[in-house]
């Protein structure tokens, strides 16, 4: 059991990941959301998490964090799914690699 919490772990290597991640002094907590962060990556933290450059769709003026969603949120705009199957003519809004045994021509593999 965690002496600083309270949190009980079944491992004592689980109990010393703990500690070290979320009591060390090498520990920070963020100033914007109050996650406990180590410090090394509390830059990083701020800037994949609370950084003020959004990326805005120019049709409905949702935002995103990042490029790739913004990207992935346009194909409802356009209405190309982003996947199309290698053996057939079919597109899917949803990953394929995931789904080979929906195409039948993809499970003759």
């Amino acid at each position: 059991m965690c002496s600083e919490c309270g949190r009980r772990f079944m491992h004592k290597s689980s109990l010393n990941s703990h500690q070290k991640c979320f009591h060390s002094e090498e520990t920070s907590a963020c100033p914007e959301c109050g996650r406990v962060v180590r410090a090394a990556r509390m830059s990083e933290h701020l800037r994949s998490m609370h950084r003020t450059v959004l990326h805005r769709c120019a049709c409905c003026y949702l935002e995103f964090r990042q490029q790739y969603w913004l990207d992935w949120h346009m194909m409802c705009h356009v209405g190309a799914p982003p996947y199309v199957c290698d053996f057939c003519i079919h597109s899917k809004a949803v990953s394929a690699m995931d789904r080979m045994t929906d195409c039948p021509q993809a499970a003759g593999i």
